[in-house]
């Protein structure tokens, strides 16, 4: 079957535009998104602990449709307001990601990601060791509630944009990202902190820069609620 499609994002906004970006996401963004065929929902988080301040991620029923013609024609073709906008994003990371591996459960209003790279040669062993080891662990979590690897699928993620070029510095990309809700903090943040010496994820294959982040969910979207 073919896996669902995830654009991850995280970024910061320039501190006198945050109200004005949040409020292009809330009233435009999100829903012009949302509207493209393929997409299912988006979700936005603003951070608790690490950085940068907002992580927000699209699902669609494939990675294939964020390469798509409809897609493609709404990124060169940004509106106004979004011309305003992404120019004030800071720290921009933004990957196009097949979610290869999903431990089923329920969305949680707090979530951690932990962007990672496997080192060359070692991406099966370390693929396994989160399927097989890290994820029954988890479930064993009091308040745990659902985690998912997402891999970049980079032929997609490196498509240039009008939206590339008014965001001005390069996209930073992220090879794999681990991600994990619950329906509390202090869940994610016990959990983070296990994760944080990354001792475990190095010995399976994984490169030793890591970056964690914790987030709470500030804005959630179904496609099915959009009018069409």
């Amino acid at each position: 079957m073919q896996s669902k499609g995830v654009l991850a994002i995280w970024h910061d906004i320039e501190p006198a535009y945050e109200t004005a970006v949040l409020e292009w996401y809330n009233r435009e963004h999100h829903i012009e998104r949302v509207s493209i065929p393929g997409f299912v929902r988006a979700r936005r988080h603003s951070a608790l602990a690490g950085a940068p301040a907002l992580f927000i991620y699209y699902e669609t029923v494939s990675p294939q449709v964020l390469g798509s013609a409809p897609y493609l024609a709404r990124v060169n073709a940004p509106t106004e307001w979004t011309r305003l906008c992404m120019p004030h994003f800071r720290a921009n990371s933004r990957t196009v990601c097949r979610a290869s591996l999903v431990l089923q459960g329920p969305e949680g209003g707090c979530v951690l990601t932990l962007r990672l790279r496997p080192e060359a040669g070692r991406e099966e062993d370390l693929r396994r060791h989160v399927g097989e080891e890290l994820f029954p662990r988890l479930r064993e979590e009091p308040l745990f509630l659902r985690a998912e690897l997402w891999e970049a699928v980079d032929d997609i993620t490196t498509i240039r944009s009008t939206e590339r070029v008014i965001r001005g510095a390069e996209d930073r990309t992220e090879a794999w990202t681990l991600v994990v809700w619950a329906s509390d903090p202090l869940t994610i943040a016990r959990i983070a902190a296990r994760l944080a010496d990354a001792q475990e994820l190095k010995a399976a294959g994984a490169s030793p820069e890591m970056q964690c982040g914790q987030y709470r969910l500030d804005l959630a979207l179904e496609r099915e609620f959009i009018p069409q």
